[in-house]
C-alpha cells in the first residue's frame, strides 16, 4: 500500500487505489458499518443544524459498504430539509426531490434513484453530499470512475460540496486530477476535516 500511496495520479494507479479502498471497505461488518455511519451522520447533522441557510440538500443512496445514508435522510426530513437525489437520464445526472425513501428504486444503474423525473435547478441546492471512494487533504475526490459528479458539479462552489467517508478512506496526499471536484469538508467517524 505504501508504494501505491507514493504515486497514484495516473489512471492505472488510481484504479488500484480504488480497488484497494473498496475491498477494505467490504471487510467492515454490518454492526461496525451501521454504528460508524450513524456517528458520521450525526456529526454532519450537527453542522447542518448550526447553519440555518442550508435548506436544500443533495444526497445519495448508499450502495454496498459505503457510509449508510438512510438514517441521514430521515433525520434531514425531521429538520424540514428538502432532499434531492441524483438520477441519470440519457447519460446525464440531475437531482430530483424525494419526499419518501420509497420513491427510490434501482433502475438502469447500480444504485437507487428517484422513480420520477422532475429535476431541480442545481444552483438552488445549498449543499451536496457526494459519495467518494477516497479523498485527499485538498478535498480532491476519487470517485468510481464514471465522472458523473465531476461533470455535473464542475461549476458548483466547492464550499457547497461535502463528503462522508470512513476515516481509512482519507488519503492525505491524494491530489486527484484537474477535472476532479473537491469537497470543502469531510466527515469521518473520527474527525471533521476542512480541506485546504
Amino acid at each position: 500500500m505504501k508504494e501505491l500511496m507514493k504515486s497514484y495520479q495516473d489512471s492505472a494507479s488510481k484504479s488500484k487505489l480504488r480497488k484497494y479502498i473498496i475491498n477494505k471497505r467490504k471487510t467492515l461488518g454490518f454492526v461496525s458499518l451501521k454504528s460508524m455511519s450513524r456517528i458520521i451522520s450525526d456529526s454532519l447533522l450537527a453542522y447542518i443544524i448550526q447553519d440555518r441557510s442550508i435548506l436544500n440538500i443533495g444526497l445519495y443512496s448508499s450502495i454496498n459498504s459505503e457510509v449508510q445514508t438512510d438514517y441521514l435522510y430521515r433525520k434531514l426530513l425531521d429538520l424540514n430539509k428538502s432532499i434531492f437525489y441524483p438520477k441519470i437520464v440519457a447519460n446525464e445526472m440531475s437531482f430530483v426531490k424525494v419526499n419518501n425513501i420509497d420513491e427510490l428504486e434501482i433502475l438502469s444503474h447500480n444504485f437507487r434513484e428517484p422513480k420520477n423525473f422532475l429535476p431541480e435547478d442545481i444552483d438552488k441546492i445549498d449543499l451536496f453530499i457526494v459519495p467518494s471512494v477516497a479523498l485527499g487533504s485538498s478535498g480532491a475526490r476519487l470517485g468510481y470512475g464514471s465522472g458523473f459528479y465531476d461533470y455535473t458539479l464542475e461549476n458548483i462552489s466547492r464550499e457547497k460540496i461535502f463528503s462522508i467517508i470512513f476515516d481509512f478512506q482519507f488519503i492525505e496526499n491524494f491530489e486527484g486530477e484537474e477535472h476532479d471536484i473537491h469537497a470543502s469538508q469531510i466527515f469521518t467517524e473520527i474527525r471533521t476535516i476542512k480541506t485546504n
